[in-house]
């Protein structure tokens, strides 16, 4: 799991640099990367890889916070064809296919996710999980200035005004155009708050 984490904050600073690094304390763009995860600016100011980005702070490691947000994307996709039918190339699928969607269909009864359930899939605390929901949502409502909103299931059941907009955030985060984002895309917006339908490969 530690390279796995590597690797991630690793593709955070590459990110950094192909947008342009500049140092948030000196405004310097002359650096050096120490231990593959760490930018050094010509003044000696150290910026460590999740600094600036949505995974800053928080107490999910970074390949876990990836996963559960592609449960939750998977959830409402799930959710979405269970209130739609099944796919309309049905016959197309193998009986062992078919089981499996199936299976992911009577699983998604409800459009987003619960902090519940995502505590249990996880092995977190309930808290954690939602904390961790709220506050990618947030962060991304904070970094981009799109107002949005969200389909009135995915939000059926929030009680305050910060989850509602933490929420419909994340739904933006994960929907393009009603559309799932690539788990890349998705990751590209956690660490530059940029919303794009597909990110140019960086």
């Amino acid at each position: 799991m530690e390279e796995i984490e590597k690797q991630y904050k690793k593709q955070i600073i590459e990110i950094k640099i192909n947008n342009g690094f500049e140092c948030k304390k000196c405004g310097s763009n002359e650096y050096h990367i120490k231990n593959e995860i760490v930018i050094i600016c010509k003044k000696g100011h150290k910026e460590t890889a999740t600094v600036n980005t949505a995974f800053h702070g928080k107490k999910v490691p970074i390949f876990k916070a990836m996963a559960i947000l592609y449960a939750v994307q998977d959830n409402y996709k799930n959710w979405f064809a269970n209130q739609n039918g099944l796919p309309s190339n049905w016959g197309g699928y193998q009986e062992d296919e078919k089981e499996d969607i199936r299976e992911k269909l009577s699983g998604a009864t409800i459009a987003r996710l619960s902090s519940e359930a995502v505590a249990s899939k996880f092995e977190i605390q309930k808290k954690t999980a939602e904390d961790f929901i709220n506050s990618i949502g947030l962060w991304v409502a904070e970094n981009d200035s799109e107002d949005y909103e969200a389909y009135e299931e995915w939000i059926q059941g929030l009680k305050n005004a910060q989850s509602i907009k933490a929420y419909e955030s994340l739904f933006h985060l994960l929907f393009y155009d009603d559309k799932p984002r690539s788990e890349e895309g998705v990751f590209y917006t956690l660490v530059t708050g940029i919303i794009d339908n597909e990110p140019e490969q960086y």
